[in-house]
């Protein structure tokens, strides 16, 4: 019995899975509970992992849950990689201790530790079992783990140290009682480091950002415009992390910022002017920054100037927008973003079916704009002069709303789509010379091999996919895949090593 899975998955709802899964070869095993799992003989070349999140059903043998999929969690976790040959990365910790060190300064102490071989995994076992099963729940518990990720990893960077993002709900880590085979030549144990207490559990409610309070010396942050924050966080989960100054993806990180960043996530989000000020004014405030309304001022003008937020240049000056039902020929009842790569957007109006504008493009060229609306509800937008249609343009932007397509419309949730089912039909063989041979995927040193040359034949025969070479290197690099050669006893080949 594997005593860290056991306090993980113990309340799971017992019709759900537990993902046990191997490489080489990628192959799941699907449990319902932790007591059913065998022990792993240590000694066979295979690095084995399990899925922190549990699974609705089966997938089967090739098979993996997707984040989305995911139905409810025991733990938040870490892993945290410790300099070694095996990681390319330079900056990280240098030792055990120094990352302890990290994660005593961050976080309450852990309920487990795990020796990875190259590294730490840490676990801080929920007090109940979250169930994930409606999109708020979903929202909060990934909005709780990224957040938990993003401290670390600003942990590491106020040393001068870099940490990677595995705050997906998908993720999977080392089992305990196995082997880390990622250096073939020293395959180092996995084992859980007794320091830590498996009785420390904690209710959710402890890693949740604290969301923002009125301070007592601010009179912006009135209880109407907190309830109107929060429900805004709840669909927008840059929101708080923008607030908590937090984010894991800005890289000018001063107060200056994010507040910039703040004000423009609600004046996207149809806030008034007012009420954006009010909130950049609280923000100063909750941070202990001085209230500088100038600077609030100046940053109003800098969000409403351009769409990304530039300050208006002497060739683009800031004017009035104009009347957009009379410009346009309609009313404009808002502008949806879908966060597909690249993004796509739809302009819903007022007595129309809603039209498609398909990429930026259609929506800032105004002859694009005026030839698809033309063509899709036969009225023609009136001509405006260059100035006035740019400020038409911010004017529509200021209404846009996001809707979340799917991981698959981004290109790396697309060629994640596609090696999943490419890797679950064919054989993958144990060889690069058997690879090559055959046109089919391999394992060399723990990690699959693929050829761009045979993927792309398989996905046009079977799935009628096309797709230049060029693109599908883009995709793959996306996805950190590697290229790499291999000598096949006639030449050398170009290949790619997967994640």
């Amino acid at each position: 019995m594997n005593q860290l899975l056991t306090n993980i998955f113990r309340d799971k709802p017992p019709d759900d899975h537990i993902l046990i899964w191997t490489l080489p070869g990628k192959l799941s095993t699907w449990f319902t509970s932790p007591d059913d799992i065998p022990s792993v003989d240590p000694h066979i070349i295979a690095d084995v992992y399990f899925g922190v999140g549990a699974s609705p059903r089966d997938f089967g043998p090739r098979g993996r849950c997707k984040s989305a999929l995911v139905t409810g969690v025991g733990s938040l976790w870490l892993d945290v990689d410790i300099l070694s040959p095996v990681h390319k990365k330079q900056n990280l910790p240098p030792t055990q201790e120094e990352a302890k060190s990290i994660l005593a300064q961050t976080f309450p102490p852990y309920s487990f530790l795990v020796d990875s071989g190259h590294g730490l995994q840490a676990y801080w076992i929920l007090q109940d079992w979250f169930k994930i099963d409606s999109p708020q729940s979903a929202t909060l518990i990934q909005t709780v783990l990224t957040h938990h990720n993003t401290a670390f990893r600003r942990a590491c960077a106020a040393r001068g140290y870099d940490a990677d993002s595995v705050s997906d709900l998908a993720r999977v880590m080392r089992l305990p009682g196995t082997t880390n085979w990622k250096d073939p030549l020293n395959p180092a144990p996995v084992t859980l480091l007794y320091e830590a207490d498996p009785h420390i559990v904690y209710p959710l409610s402890a890693f949740v950002p604290n969301p923002p309070t009125r301070p007592d010396h601010s009179t912006a942050w009135t209880p109407a415009l907190l309830d109107k924050f929060n429900l805004q966080a709840e669909v927008d989960n840059r929101l708080r992390p923008t607030w908590n100054m937090s984010r894991a993806d800005m890289a000018d990180t001063s107060p200056s910022a994010y507040m910039i960043a703040l004000g423009r996530l609600l004046h996207l989000a149809a806030w008034t002017d007012n009420d954006v000020s009010s909130a950049m004014e609280a923000f100063r405030s909750h941070h202990n920054l001085d209230p500088k309304p100038h600077a609030i001022s100046f940053t109003m003008q800098k969000i409403k100037s351009t769409p990304s937020g530039a300050p208006p240049t002497k060739s683009t000056p800031a004017t009035n927008p104009p009347d957009m039902a009379a410009v346009l020929g309609f009313k404009v009842l808002g502008l949806v973003r879908y966060n597909s790569n690249p993004p796509t957007f739809k302009l819903t109006i007022d007595d129309h079916p809603a039209i498609q504008l398909g990429p930026i493009d259609t929506l800032t060229d105004q002859r694009r704009f005026r030839n698809t609306i033309a063509a899709d509800i036969g009225i023609l937008p009136v001509k405006l002069p260059g100035a006035q249609w740019d400020t038409l343009v911010r004017a529509l932007l200021s209404t846009m709303t996001h809707e979340t397509i799917g991981e698959e419309s981004t290109d790396a949730g697309q060629v994640h789509e596609w090696l999943q089912t490419y890797l679950s039909a064919v054989t993958i063989h144990e060889t690069p010379y058997d690879g090559l041979t055959a046109a089919e995927p391999w394992t060399h040193q723990g990690s699959t091999h693929i050829t761009t040359t045979a993927l792309r034949s398989w996905l046009a025969i079977n799935l009628q996919d096309r797709i230049s070479t060029k693109q599908l290197a883009v995709m793959l690099k996306t996805i950190g895949a590697e290229p790499c050669q291999f000598n096949n006893g006639s030449g050398k080949r170009n290949a790619w090593k997967l994640p």
